[in-house]
Formats: C-alpha cells, sequence, structure tokens
C-alpha cells in the first residue's frame, strides 16, 4: 500500500467513526434512547404480587407487622 491509499482509508475510518458517534448521540438523546437507559436502570416492570400488595396497603394504613 502506498502512502495514498493509506491516508485515504484513516480518512475514511475517522469520517466512518465520526457518523457512528453521531448517530449515536442522536439515538440516546431522544425519546426511544430515554426509555432505553431507563429500562437499563430500572429493569423490566414486574406486578407487585397480592401478598405484596397487601403488605403496601399495610404500610400505608400504618398496620406494622
Amino acid at each position: 500500500m502506498n502512502n495514498n491509499t493509506l491516508i485515504f482509508v484513516l480518512i475514511l475510518f475517522a469520517i466512518v467513526g465520526v457518523y457512528l458517534a453521531y448517530q449515536l448521540f442522536k439515538y440516546y438523546n431522544s425519546p426511544e434512547g430515554e426509555r432505553h437507559a431507563r429500562m437499563r436502570m430500572q429493569g423490566a416492570f414486574v406486578p407487585l404480587s397480592k401478598e405484596e400488595l397487601e403488605q403496601d396497603q399495610a404500610r400505608a394504613d400504618g398496620k406494622h407487622e
């Protein structure tokens, strides 16, 4: 490979890298990206069982076990 080809390939990689970084930045600052980040932090929604709901209600009513 001569110098011109090497320089061209490096510039091409730099352009592709900047484009991918821009796309990721744009995605993570969109509503979909916020939802993705929230899901990573909180995990999937899991409904409470009847027992857990009763415990929460008792706690809210001030009745501790």
